[in-house]
């Protein structure tokens, strides 16, 4: 159901405290239905309107949208799970898992799942964190990637991240396991054809607050050094391999931060 014209004054209103007070936007859902995307829509709009980014503002929106759609496509993935006693750990049950996945997918709409996921506590969070310097936008499922989960986008990753299209990506790559992993190379695509590094964008597991988190990262001036880039000189410079310094980030040795308030860091799966 469209928005009522006081539901979007009130969400202007709302929008134009926060950018006066500089305070993060956050939306909370189980699912994106077409209110949800309206208000999504509207968000990014005036967010790139206020940093003065206009020309962000088709692109960043399709790819955060993808990253939305696959977040509650893992809400209803955990609840089959649940009902089905899926063991994530044995190859052959997670497999047997994935096709009843695949098959509702194909079979019924994801809004029909809506109230099940409800149900079960399981909501996603879009969270805008912003400075002149760089926006961070952030999508977080409450459950951590399974094993086999981190192998795949691991791999995605790493085969995107030298596609120019996704034609090319799909002939190459294409397969029929959760979407053929076409959401991670289409945002990597937006966002190498806006001139961003493959870096901006990572999926990790965040293991302090037990999330799956996908997030983009648009440095806005030339100044903002990603976080990964300062990991990667951090490591060089102390001569120290990724893994110890990884290790040191979960014991809290060492931060990196996307911009203040810190937001924390613990693992990430983007490629090389």
């Amino acid at each position: 159901m469209p928005q009522t014209t006081d539901t979007l004054a009130r969400l202007q209103e709302t929008l134009t405290r926060a950018f006066r007070e500089r305070r993060p936007i956050t939306l909370k859902s189980a699912l994106l239905r077409n209110a949800g995307e309206e208000k999504l829509e509207l968000i990014v709009d005036r967010l790139f309107r206020e940093l003065g980014q206009t020309e962000m503002t088709g692109p960043a929106y399709a790819a955060i949208r993808e990253l939305v759609q696959n977040a509650s496509k893992a809400n209803l993935k955990r609840v089959l799970f649940d009902d089905l006693h899926v063991n994530p750990n044995d190859r052959q049950n997670y497999h047997e898992g994935m096709d009843v996945f695949r098959r509702r997918l194909t079979q019924t709409r994801l809004s029909e799942h809506a109230k099940l996921i409800q149900s079960r506590g399981l909501y996603f969070t879009i969270s805008f964190h912003y400075t002149a310097d760089v926006l961070c936008v952030s999508v977080r499922n409450p459950f951590v990637l399974f094993p086999a989960e981190e192998m795949r986008v691991r791999e995605k990753f790493t085969q995107s991240n030298g596609a120019d299209n996704l034609y090319e990506y799909y002939q190459r790559y294409g397969d029929s396991v959760e979407g053929a992993g076409m959401g991670i190379a289409m945002v990597q695509i937006l966002l190498h054809q806006a001139g961003f590094s493959h870096r901006s964008f990572s999926i990790f597991s965040d293991l302090i607050r037990q999330h799956t988190v996908a997030r983009i990262i648009l440095p806005l001036t030339p100044e903002y050094v990603l976080p990964r880039d300062r990991f990667a000189r951090e490591a060089q410079r102390r001569n120290i391999p990724a893994d110890q310094l990884r290790e040191e980030m979960r014991r809290g040795f060492v931060q990196f931060p996307v911009l203040r308030p810190t937001i924390e860091m613990s693992e990430w799966y983007s490629g090389k």
